[in-house]
């Protein structure tokens, strides 16, 4: 449980009404500190308290590390009937604004150590146990951006949460996703991956995913500078460092030879299926691949119409 410790807080109001059960008023400026953690430089917004629902309406916030531009917030409060006590509903919608990861792990420990900036957009409406989010962009690092919708069930366990994400279009790069801070309690952490990822330049990604946290399903398109990649997969990551895919993945002149960094292969176009494993620890990839090899390129030979049916291991198949 943390204990917030207020050292100096500053602000003027005007324009208050009170008219039936709806009371008003217009934040002209405020500005907090809370010790070294936390300072507000300057906040105002519209205010509006009904008997069940608070409205902030131009919202501007500026902090040491985010900037909240032009947004609406509603937030519409709990009630109790026979059924019991019915959750919080929100209504965020946010104009371009830019957001830390620092400020926000100050209210939600479990990001604690992340300090990613991120510039955000759109709409996030619900409750916890319906959250919906709609036009959302988000934008952070030197080349990764995504536009999506998403719908999560259960976000007050983020362990057993639903989700459905719809990635409408995104991009991103191994070189931006290896230098964003992971949580953690000991310092900062980072992603790595295999040296042949970081080759892939931008990759561009249209489609979505659906399941929990420890088992999804992702479908879509994937583009990069080794080629176009399709699938249908089954995910599931394990509690040894490894993630299990299972389904189907289709490629077009996707560049083996960059990938697994063996000179014989070049381009191949396939259809079939998988069954494997991707070890984060010791960055491997293995499994099983069936189905049809439309193109294959093999000492500068190009090959054609070949049933495929083989064990990758330890970069052998």
């Amino acid at each position: 449980e943390k204990t917030l410790y207020v050292d100096d807080v500053n602000f003027n109001i005007s324009d208050i009404k009170f008219i039936n059960d709806s009371l008003s008023w217009k934040i002209d400026k405020l500005t907090l500190n809370e010790g070294n953690e936390f300072i507000i430089k300057e906040l105002s917004s519209g205010f509006l308290l009904t008997e069940r629902k608070i409205e902030f309406s131009g919202f501007d916030m500026k902090t040491g590390r985010s900037q909240i531009n032009e947004s609406n917030f509603a937030f519409i409060l709990p009630v109790k009937d026979t059924t019991g006590s019915k959750p919080l509903h929100i209504d965020l919608d946010f104009s371009d604004s830019e957001i830390s990861l620092y400020d926000l792990s100050l209210i939600l420990p479990a990001i604690k150590g992340m300090d990613q900036v991120v510039h955000f957009s759109g709409q996030i409406f619900g409750s916890e146990d319906d959250l919906k989010g709609k036009n959302l962009t988000v934008t952070t690092g030197n080349n990764s951006s995504a536009v999506l919708d998403f719908y999560a069930n259960g976000v007050s366990d983020p362990g057993s949460m639903y989700l459905f994400l719809d990635l409408k279009r995104s991009q991103t790069s191994f070189d931006d996703i290896g230098k964003i801070k992971m949580p953690s309690k000991n310092g900062a952490k980072y992603l790595q991956f295999p040296e042949a990822f970081y080759e892939t330049g931008i990759i561009r990604y249209k489609g979505n995913f659906t399941g929990f946290p420890e088992d999804f399903v992702a479908y879509g398109t994937l583009t990069s500078a080794m080629g176009r990649l399709t699938t249908d997969l089954s995910v599931v990551p394990d509690e040894k460092g490894s993630t299990l895919f299972r389904g189907e993945v289709a490629t077009e002149d996707f560049k083996l030879k960059e990938l697994f960094k063996i000179d014989a292969l070049g381009k191949i176009t396939f259809d079939g299926r998988v069954d494997g494993m991707f070890n984060k620890i010791n960055r491997t990839l293995a499994g099983a691949f069936e189905g049809d090899i439309l193109r294959m390129d093999v000492n500068s030979y190009n090959y054609e119409n070949i049933r495929f049916d083989g064990i990758l291991n330890n970069k052998m198949f």
